[in-house]
């Protein structure tokens, strides 16, 4: 899936907020891995075109122990059902689901401070960012006040909502 960074933080210092962030690598079916940084509860995407396969994750801490990623089908936004939910621990060791073609570790969870910036000054790319690498697009979209930034070996791109 390619080397990627993903994190969602904040632009300014207006306000600082106490988010959960997750240290994850995700991996494909061939082996390829993305390193991933996420605020809990806010979704990643990535989607290989090539592979007609495309994954809405939603990482979401449920206890200190314990992740829980919610899988959706990236290319049926409508659908409230998920195709997959796998639970992982922050010791490293990979999980995978059923449906999905992929495998999640999860390294770390995080208490951070994290700054937020005003609502009035989105950014101009209507906050979303996209990295193609690997044949794998990573996508992000803030929540409202966040700007998220995915890095990769290939390029790195920032979004602010």
């Amino acid at each position: 899936m390619g080397l990627a960074s993903l994190l969602f933080v904040a632009s300014s210092a207006e306000a600082s907020v106490e988010k959960k962030v997750i240290h994850m690598t995700v991996y494909s079916e061939t082996g390829e891995s993305a390193a991933l940084r996420a605020i809990d509860g806010q979704p990643v995407i990535a989607t290989n075109d090539t592979l007609k396969m495309s994954y809405r994750i939603v990482p979401e801490v449920i206890d200190k122990d314990t992740v829980r990623y919610t899988i959706y089908n990236g290319y049926d936004l409508n659908s409230a059902a998920p195709i997959e939910v796998i639970e992982a621990r922050p010791d490293g060791k990979i999980h995978h689901g059923i449906r999905a073609a992929f495998k999640v570790s999860v390294t770390t969870v995080e208490e951070q401070a994290l700054n937020t910036y005003p609502p009035e000054a989105p950014s101009a790319d209507k906050a979303r960012c996209c990295v193609t690498c690997g044949g794998w697009r990573y996508c992000c979209t803030p929540a409202s006040g966040y700007c998220c930034t995915i890095t990769t070996s290939c390029s790195s791109c920032r979004a602010c909502n």
